[in-house]
């Protein structure tokens, strides 16, 4: 039965992209990016096979440990449709006699919530949604999230070709089928979510930024920014310098873009500092210290973490956070390295992180002279800062690292593929072949 609801599933997504004008890119073949898909679909059978086998703790396995409590809360439908409405939409959700469904739940309450949306819940409301579909049958839920995983990497990778239209195929290499990006956006997980929201929001942005303001682009923009607020709030407001960036660039004639970036910065900062004077889940400084401190603390009442990078705890001043970041970039963008490797999950990002030097030196000695939009390049790169940032200032652990940071590598590969004049690379090779 699995079996057949998934093989049934693959067909039905695998026909979209053949057929939806969104899949489209010129001159490269549909069937190619349902190869793309069917790649995606093997990286979620591999880390379901790695949370089977290797991670062998159901109850601690982030694949499964929601999808469980969704079953919990999909069994609400037999007894009364109108409380299952209730569950996954959220509206009267706290209706007395759903109570009951989320005690038996193991991550529906988080010990910690910090006066912030509980984001467990928004994967675990996506797993009862998809049971309508699956029947309870695992795989399915791979698949779903899969192809909406894809859809978000699609949106990234046509406002990228868009302005970089000679480098279609490097980019399908770095957005599409980076491991980390393949590992952690096509199982059951919220990274999936997280890009196949933040990707449909960047290109319906970026879309309505260039005149091409339609309903389909504000609906699809105004909520995917709800689904991000629900799964990840914190990764569009790391996008927000950018996004402010490329909002006065477009409707406030200032040529330089450097006075504009820091602008942006600059209003960011001040509503940092308001939100601390505010206090309460707005003082974002010192709800990051509870969360690093917390991580800390949990991680070292563990038996054994060998991947965990610092134990030292953060102290909630403006100051005290200044001095952590260059460390925390440091980590959050080039954490594991190859001699820090202490299991296999540990390989594949330090490979990653082997490449991302190499094109970091390529991208600085042989840097192209033509740009054809640095709003893009200038945006994607303030993303990446912010999001390392800060999940370097709170993650102390290699391993929930390499997930935090996925929604950033994409924007950071591809980013520093377009600076790259590969050209001038090819004539160096042919000359040295001489």
């Amino acid at each position: 039965m699995e079996l057949f609801l998934s093989s049934l599933y693959i067909a039905f997504f695998s026909w979209l992209i053949l057929k939806l004008r969104f899949f489209k890119v010129e001159s490269i073949s549909s069937w190619f990016f349902v190869g793309v898909f069917f790649i995606k679909l093997l990286s979620a059978l591999a880390l379901t096979l790695i949370y089977t086998f290797y991670y062998t703790d159901r109850s601690t396995a982030d694949i499964f440990k929601y999808f469980d409590d969704s079953k919990i809360l999909f069994s609400a439908i037999h007894n009364n449709p109108l409380d299952y409405l209730k569950i996954v939409t959220g509206f009267d959700s706290d209706a007395p006699q759903l109570k009951p469904y989320y005690l038996d739940c193991n991550f529906w309450y988080k010990k910690f919530n910090y006066m912030l949306y509980n984001d467990n819940r928004t994967i675990i409301r996506f797993n009862a949604i998809v049971m309508l579909f699956s029947f309870g049958k695992f795989f399915v839920h791979n698949v779903f999230m899969s192809f909406l995983s894809f859809i978000g990497l699609m949106g990234i990778y046509k406002v990228f070709i868009s302005k970089f239209e000679d480098k279609k195929w490097e980019l399908l290499l770095v957005i599409f089928l980076l491991p980390s990006v393949l590992l952690w956006t096509s199982g059951t997980l919220k990274e999936g979510l997280v890009i196949f929201a933040f990707g449909l929001f960047f290109y319906s942005l970026w879309n309505m930024l260039n005149n091409k303001f339609t309903y389909i682009y504000i609906i699809t923009c105004i909520s995917m920014l709800f689904i991000l607020l629900l799964a990840k709030y914190y990764v569009i407001l790391c996008a927000i310098p950018g996004i402010l960036f490329l909002l006065i660039k477009r409707f406030i004639k200032v040529k330089s873009n450097t006075i504009i970036l820091l602008f942006s910065f600059a209003i960011c900062f001040i509503g940092l500092l308001i939100g601390r004077k505010i206090g309460g889940s707005l003082d974002v400084i010192n709800t990051l210290t509870l969360k690093h401190n917390d991580f800390v603390s949990f991680s070292l009442s563990l038996d054994k973490i060998g991947s965990l990078m610092d134990s030292s705890m953060l102290k909630p001043t403006i100051g005290d956070f200044l001095k952590h970041v260059p460390d925390a970039l440091y980590k959050s963008l080039f954490k594991p390295f190859p001699w820090d490797m202490h299991n296999i999950m540990s390989v594949l990002p330090a490979i990653e992180n082997i490449i991302l030097i190499l094109l970091i030196v390529l991208a600085f000695f042989n840097q192209s002279k033509y740009c054809s939009s640095k709003e893009l390049l200038i945006f994607s790169f303030s993303f990446v800062l912010c999001l390392n940032i800060l999940n370097g200032l709170i993650v102390p652990v290699f391993g929930a690292l390499v997930r935090y940071k996925v929604p950033a590598l994409p924007f950071l590969f591809a980013s520093l593929i377009c600076l790259i004049d590969f050209e001038q690379i090819k004539k160096l090779f042919h000359f040295s072949k001489k």
